[in-house]
């Protein structure tokens, strides 16, 4: 989990963000579909459509990573899922929330639960 603002009382590991904090969403980059640091000002080693998350002062107030495609991570497939905070817009694959119940449920996972976010529509699910 991660966020612009301090931990609003996580039981996962929490990193507050910094200015040098991305998420690399360069697929023909090594480290695709991670976080990553960069020295603050200096120019990432990889490009794409990789977000400068320290920027997102709205929507990454508070955020936990869905782990798609992550193991193995496959070039291309998809990157930055994130459960965040809603801003009024469309996300690009993201679930969002109001603030107030985003931070109420970032508080009650739990590691030990093994917690799982599904997507898809009510068939694809049914039985999940």
């Amino acid at each position: 989990m991660y966020g612009i603002a301090a931990n609003p009382g996580v039981r996962f590991r929490y990193h507050r963000l910094a200015c040098g904090d991305w998420w690399d969403e360069d697929s023909e980059s090594p480290t695709y579909n991670s976080f990553r640091h960069v020295g603050c000002g200096a120019t990432p080693p990889f490009g794409g459509d990789s977000e400068a998350l320290w920027r997102q002062t709205r929507a990454y107030r508070h955020f936990a990573v869905i782990a798609y495609n992550m193991r193995p991570v496959v070039p291309g497939r998809g990157s930055a899922m994130f459960l965040h905070e809603d801003t009024g817009a469309p996300t690009n694959g993201c679930v969002s929330l109001p603030p107030t119940r985003l931070v109420t449920l970032l508080r009650w996972l739990r590691p030990a639960a093994s917690p799982r976010i599904a997507i898809g529509t009510r068939s694809e699910l049914a039985g999940f």
